[in-house]
């Protein structure tokens, strides 16, 4: 008898085994990871809006993952850089395909779209990875897609933050667990802008978010800073917050449009203050989080222990722990 063959998933490296990131994409078959070493890799634009991007991934069943930092934090990082004719390439791209694919721990920058998801779903999962400094963070259209503790931060565009519909008779559904949507920007000169999100067509379940601090212009005093719910679309909220937003100068509005409110659920115009002393998060500043800044000491940058954010924890931040000592207000 003859026996089928066996097929084993494989691990490509890079740099190691591919020098160039699309070209190990490429080279992967269903089931195989790309593994990204830490660096920042760049890459170059063409004609804005053209096909492909950073690490396009088209109808192939991969994992796409990149190396963290110490503290989690992803330590690779896509950067766009502009061509000759002056454009800036698409971020990081998941389309034409129904099945597991799974990105992680990467850093997407001044692309054109940090995110795009088209036309995939049933698997596809987004988790640990950040969307800033591009000009929209996300853009997801007929696409089935769960974010797990995801940022999208500091964007602009029309839309600064994410815009999710669907087309025709398309079928979008997105879930976000743990992420957060933060100081995008919605500004254009003849158009109402929206800072956080806007939802048209589609399914969206978000859990622990935090949408918070984005802003948008209009001409006509219209703009949203937070999240627009269109009529068609479905859109519900569990221990989520909304705060911050802020629309042609005036707090909100931080939400427009129906949704479902499963509880737990802050809609301010002002955001509660952070307790960033409170590195463990259990309400406390205490002597567990002393032990925890003492265990990271030394250079740290993006760790939640290098409280003033200066790339290292030091006697700075010992000494800020210390005076707000007790309970979290």
């Amino acid at each position: 008898a003859v026996l089928p063959a066996t097929s084993f998933a494989d691990t490509i490296h890079v740099p190691g085994d591919f020098e160039v990131i699309q070209d190990a994409v490429d080279a992967a078959v269903d089931g195989d990871t790309v593994h990204i070493a830490a660096g920042t890799y760049q890459f170059e634009g063409a004609e804005r809006g053209a096909d492909g991007g950073t690490a396009s991934i088209v109808a192939k069943l991969i994992t796409l993952s990149g190396e963290t930092n110490t503290d989690g934090s992803p330590a690779v990082t896509f950067e766009g850089v502009q061509g000759p004719s002056g454009a800036v390439p698409r971020g990081l791209v998941v389309a034409g395909t129904i099945g597991s694919i799974h990105v992680e721990n990467i850093r997407v920058t001044n692309c054109y779209g940090g995110l795009l998801l088209y036309k995939c779903g049933l698997g596809v999962t987004i988790s640990n990875c950040i969307f800033e400094g591009n000009f929209v963070g996300g853009a997801m259209q007929d696409a089935q897609a769960t974010l797990t503790n995801c940022v999208f931060r500091d964007n602009e565009a029309i839309i600064g933050g994410i815009q999710i519909d669907a087309y025709s008779n398309g079928y979008t559904d997105i879930t976000f667990i743990d992420c957060v949507i933060e100081n995008n920007r919605g500004i254009f000169s003849s158009y109402s802008g929206i800072g956080g999100m806007l939802v048209s067509d589609s399914t969206v379940t978000m859990q622990g978010c935090t949408v918070r601090n984005n802003f948008a212009s209009s001409p006509n005093g219209d703009a949203i800073g937070g999240l627009l719910i269109k009529i068609s679309a479905n859109v519900s909220l569990t221990d989520t917050t909304l705060c911050g937003n802020i629309g042609d100068d005036t707090p909100g509005p931080q939400i427009v449009g129906d949704y479902t409110d499963n509880g737990g659920n802050t809609i301010e115009d002002e955001c509660p203050v952070d307790c960033v002393e409170d590195i463990n998060g259990d309400g406390t500043v205490s002597v567990s989080d002393l032990l925890q800044l003492i265990g990271a000491w030394g250079p740290c940058g993006g760790c939640d222990e290098d409280i003033d954010d200066s790339g290292e924890v030091n006697v700075s931040d010992f000494l800020t722990v210390i005076a707000a000592w007790g309970d979290c207000e």
